[in-house]
């Protein structure tokens, strides 16, 4: 079963250590087997196992992690093995596309600036196409947002981010940077793989 989250904090090899906390917060709700619920919001904790820096004799760098245990909103823990599955870009939303309800203007609408009979300023008609509704949800890629989109529980591997890769041994996921050091923002999306 994929579980789709994003990176709570950034995750930079120069300074992470061996036990330090990582983060990440499910965007999506779902049930895993034997009937247990993640609701959006869930977080998805783990740790560094390993690090390694570039270096003059290494230009490369590489973090370890595992992903061990979920805290749901009402504050109950359990155990949860999971490996990374796919790592994309962090997506870009203006503040209006985080509430389902705002519909954000498309290119074809302009405002007009013409007061109307009544002295109030009023919207031009609508374009023949209906405006996109910005819901974090649909798994589309919105406007603003980065290239490749938002991942699903389908992706695979490294999306968007190049000079990095991903590779899972049982319970450690490894990222890997073959020239400068592994650097994720935060808000990176991670699919997760549990065990």
């Amino acid at each position: 079963m994929a579980i789709v989250a994003a990176l709570a904090k950034s995750l930079d090899a120069k300074k992470s250590k061996i036990g330090d906390k990582v983060e990440a917060t499910t965007i999506t709700d779902m049930v895993l087997p034997g009937h247990i619920e993640l609701a959006r919001g869930t977080r998805i904790q783990g740790h560094v196992s390993n690090v390694k820096t570039k270096s003059k004799g290494s230009p490369g760098s590489m973090v370890e992690l595992v992903f061990d245990r979920a805290l749901t909103s009402d504050g109950r823990e359990f155990p949860l093995q999971a490996t990374l599955q796919a790592i994309g870009r962090p997506l870009v939303r203006a503040p209006a596309a985080m509430d389902n309800s705002i519909v954000s203007p498309g290119p074809n609408m302009p405002v007009s600036s013409a007061p109307s009979g009544d002295g109030t300023r009023s919207m031009a008609p609508p374009p023949s196409e209906p405006p996109q509704v910005s819901n974090p949800d649909a798994g589309l890629a919105m406007p603003g947002e980065s290239d490749g989109g938002a991942l699903t529980a389908n992706s695979q591997g490294i999306i968007g981010l190049p000079g990095l890769s991903v590779s899972v041994s049982p319970q450690v996921s490894i990222i890997r940077s073959v020239k400068g050091n592994v650097h994720l923002d935060s808000g990176t999306q991670l699919v997760l793989r549990t065990q």
